[in-house]
C-alpha cells in the first residue's frame, strides 16, 4: 500500500491506499447524447487491486478528450477526480455535451497504480436511429440470480441482442427494470432503471444491481428502444450469509 495525501484534511494527514491494478467500467464504456444534453447514465468505473479485491478510498481522475466534439463537466471543466467507495466504484461528476455533433473520449486514470479505461461518448443532433431488436437473450451466467439479502448481484446482467437473423445488433439501446416481488433491488442512484447501450457482439451489461434488505425474490425487465424483444431475469434474495 502507498501513503498519499487526503483532500481536505491537514498538510501531513495520510492515508493506506492500494493500488489500483484495473480500472474497469460499471456496465457499457458507450454513451449517445444529443448536443447541449447530459450524459446518461453517469460515468461509474470500478476500482480492483492485483489480486482482483475492490478498493475503497482510491482517487480516480476523469479527464476529457476532445474528438470531432467537447464536453464539460459542472463549471466548464474538462478534468475531475473522484474517490471509490466501499464497493470500488467512483462516479464522475454530471458530464454535458456542448453543441457540437461528433464525439469525444473520457479517459480515467487512478492516482495510484497503473489502472485505466475509456468512455466513448457519440454526439448527435437528433435522437439517433435504434436498431431494431427481436429477440434478447441472457450473456454468460444466465436468467437466474442468488444473492444474500442487502448483497450485490453478481455477475452482473447481460444481455446479447439479436435481429431477425439472428445477427448480433450492436449500438441498441436496452433498458433494465426492476420489477419488485416479495422484495426489490436497485441500480446506482438508486434508481428502479437503468440503460445500457450493446457492444460490437450485441451485448450489453446492466450497471452493478444491488438487493434491498428483505428476504423473497424480484425481477429485471430487460427491453429494447426499438424492437419486440423482452427477458426477464429472476433474482432469489437469501437471508444474509454469517
Amino acid at each position: 500500500m502507498r501513503e498519499r495525501s487526503v483532500p481536505g484534511q491537514p498538510p501531513g494527514a495520510v492515508s493506506l491506499v492500494r493500488p489500483v491494478q484495473t480500472l474497469v467500467p460499471d456496465g457499457s464504456a458507450l454513451r449517445r447524447v444529443v448536443v447541449g444534453e447530459v450524459v446518461v447514465p453517469d460515468l461509474v468505473v470500478v476500482a480492483r487491486d492485483f489480486d482482483g479485491n475492490l478498493v475503497p478510498d482510491a482517487v480516480v481522475v476523469f479527464e476529457i478528450h476532445r474528438n470531432t466534439s467537447n464536453g464539460q463537466f459542472p463549471g466548464g471543466s474538462s478534468t475531475e477526480p473522484a474517490t471509490t467507495k466501499g464497493d470500488g466504484k467512483a462516479t464522475a461528476p454530471t458530464l454535458t455535451a456542448d453543441d457540437e455533433v461528433g464525439g469525444f473520449t473520457v479517459h480515467v486514470t487512478a492516482q495510484d497504480g497503473p489502472g485505466a479505461t475509456d468512455f466513448t461518448i457519440t454526439v448527435y443532433s437528433d435522437p439517433p436511429p435504434q436498431p431494431r431488436v427481436e429477440t434478447l437473450t441472457p450473456s454468460g451466467a444466465g436468467g437466474t440470480r442468488e444473492v444474500p439479502a442487502g448483497g450485490a448481484v453478481y455477475p452482473d446482467l447481460a444481455v446479447i441482442a439479436q435481429d431477425f437473423n439472428g445477427n448480433p445488433v450492436p449500438d441498441a439501446d436496452v433498458k433494465f427494470t426492476v420489477r419488485p416481488g416479495t422484495s426489490s433491488g436497485s441500480f446506482p442512484g438508486p434508481h428502479p432503471t437503468a440503460c445500457a447501450t450493446t457492444d460490437d457482439d450485441g451485448e450489453a451489461t446492466a450497471p452493478h444491481l444491488t438487493a434491498d434488505n428483505g428476504v423473497g425474490g424480484f425481477t429485471v425487465h430487460v427491453t429494447p428502444a426499438n424492437g419486440p424483444a423482452a427477458f426477464d431475469f429472476t433474482v432469489t434474495v437469501e437471508e444474509e450469509r454469517a
